[in-house]
């Protein structure tokens, strides 16, 4: 190991990664372990004169791009491991990716942010704490869990896919289901979904929890918006690979907010696949059979020995359920989807909720409840 008062030269050519954007001290951790051999943390300390905080940051840094990697020295594994420089062509070869990469990341933030101010959202030129972009998927997944974690009150967000695949689901379920546990309002702007759609149980599990959605034929832009003091839009309206703009600029924030309202007033109620998965109870199933097939509410009622009340609130309670204004709406709905799960009329069955009961009946009126 070299002594502090020498200047000691390695024999390895290693050209300065500072060019491609790796901060100086890694710069430095990174030539002496190519340069001396693997490194204890301790030793890296000592030699480069750095508190061993800013050289477990270096390591980290260079981890990441894989230009270093943890071992062991004598078997121990505990915090005594060495480090090991990776070689410089191949160091030298990934920054050059990460460094086009990012070109045409920052060329798409350039052209998003204009599409944006055509949109009436003018952000503040150049970097800042207000607006930063988050570069690739696994940061832009950390951000918005901590966002999602912060939130208090209200999430606002606008999606213009027309589908999304079980893969985006898994990520965004524990997510949503965070806000729903803590009572946070939830508003989501959509468009209609593509026949590969695959938020049929999502959409139906998070409207259970309090999640209002509505749609639009089109939506102009991808943005999350939370608490409305922060916003996360993505850099290629086409790809969230790419990462996403952090915008905390206030005016910004305020504008993303006033396009969310406006479409949100200008769109209709819907729920997002939602009849994609449409389950009916046996009671369910028996009184539209029933109804399909020519029955009246009184007619139904005496063939299952329900309530015409109860007959009625079942309707409404599906017309609820799946976004549908009337009847009509509710039997196109079904004969769309549902209509091959529909039992024939010679084999209906008892339902198997338990039997009406006068008082449980009048409870389930709105009107009773001021009386009571």
């Amino acid at each position: 190991m070299p002594a502090l008062s020498q200047v000691a030269i390695p024999d390895a050519v290693v050209p300065p990664l500072t060019r491609w954007g790796v901060s100086p001290e890694a710069d430095l951790v990174y030539r002496t372990l190519t340069g001396y051999g693997p490194h204890l943390l301790s030793e890296l300390s000592r030699t480069l004169g750095l508190p061993a905080n800013r050289v477990r940051n270096a390591l980290d840094e260079l981890a990441g791009l894989g230009a270093a990697r943890p071992g062991t020295r004598g078997g121990r594994t505990d915090q005594a491991r060495t480090w090991t420089g990776a070689p410089a062509p191949q160091v030298v070869a990934t920054l050059r990716r990460r460094y086009i990469d990012l070109a045409r990341a920052r060329h798409l933030l350039t052209r998003n942010l204009a599409s944006l101010a055509d949109l009436g959202v003018l952000l503040p030129a150049g970097p800042s704490d207000d607006v930063r972009p988050l570069y690739g998927l696994a940061r832009t997944h950390g951000r918005l869990a901590e966002l999602i974690a912060g939130i208090r009150h209200e999430h606002l967000s606008m999606h213009p896919d027309p589908s999304f695949d079980e893969e985006n689901l898994q990520a965004a379920t524990p997510l949503s289901r965070a806000l729903g546990e803590r009572e946070v309002a939830v508003h989501t702007l959509g468009v209609p979904a593509a026949p590969d759609d695959a938020t049929g149980d999502y959409a139906a599990e998070m409207a259970a929890s309090g999640m209002h959605y509505r749609e639009l034929p089109t939506l102009p832009v991808k943005f999350q918006i939370f608490d409305r003091t922060a916003a996360l839009v993505l850099i290629d309206p086409t790809d969230s690979g790419k990462g996403v703009i952090e915008v905390r600029a206030a005016a910004a924030v305020d504008a993303l907010v006033e396009l969310f309202l406006r479409r949100w007033d200008e769109a209709g109620a819907a729920h997002r696949g939602a009849a994609r998965t449409m389950k009916l109870t046996s009671r369910e199933q028996a009184i539209v059979t029933l109804l399909a097939n020519g029955h009246t509410d009184a007619s139904a009622s005496a063939q299952l020995g329900l309530s015409v009340r109860t007959i009625a609130y079942t309707l409404r309670g599906l017309m609820d359920r799946y976004g549908v204004q009337n009847r009509f709406q509710l039997g196109l709905l079904l004969g769309a989807y549902a209509g091959d799960q529909l039992p024939a009329p010679g084999a209906l069955e008892v339902p198997d909720e338990p039997a009406d009961r006068e008082q449980g009946e009048a409870s389930d009126d709105p009107t009773t409840e001021e009386h009571e």
